[in-house]
């Protein structure tokens, strides 16, 4: 059995192929990376609400009491922090905005709406806290809360 010996040849068209690979992958990351820079990111605006342990304790007392029903559910308390930024939004209408729900855990949940402005997308974290009732020294999960809201206003740029 002869083992055919190799030449420059072989080597030069073995370098050829894995340069002609390199600079598909290069142009690959190029055009992979380069994307984003045709489509600029729209401005956003993220407003963050501080949740205290005073106002747990007084919203857990509170549904406790049978005040405020709507706490336990998490789309009704997304929607109520929709309308803190959203001007004028008329509250009858709300469940008329189109929205996704991605619920990343049983505590956190993120509502993206599209209303009815072009371009803008308002998305709301609502979470439930881990929280020791002082009196019994019991551990539960909380009522649901406003923990975030993330406006983008991308304009005429926004269209999707």
């Amino acid at each position: 059995m002869a083992v055919r010996r190799r030449t420059r040849l072989d080597f030069l068209e073995r370098w050829s192929d894995g340069l002609r690979y390199a600079w598909a992958l290069a142009a690959g990351c190029v055009l992979a990376f380069g994307a984003g820079a045709a489509y600029p990111q729209c401005p956003e605006r993220r407003i963050q609400f501080r949740i205290t342990n005073e106002q747990i304790a007084e919203m857990e007392r509170s549904e406790a009491e049978g005040h405020q029903p709507w706490r336990s559910n998490a789309k009704f308390v997304s929607d109520s922090g929709l309308m803190q930024v959203e001007p004028g939004l008329d509250p009858s209408k709300v469940d008329s905005i189109p929205f996704s729900r991605k619920g990343l855990s049983p505590v956190r949940e993120v509502y993206s709406y599209s209303p009815n402005t072009p371009g803008r997308r308002v998305r709301v974290t609502v979470r439930r806290f881990r929280w020791r009732d002082p009196t019994t020294r019991k551990t539960h999960t909380t009522v649901w809360w406003v923990t975030e809201v993330v406006i983008e206003d991308c304009g005429d740029h926004g269209k999707q």
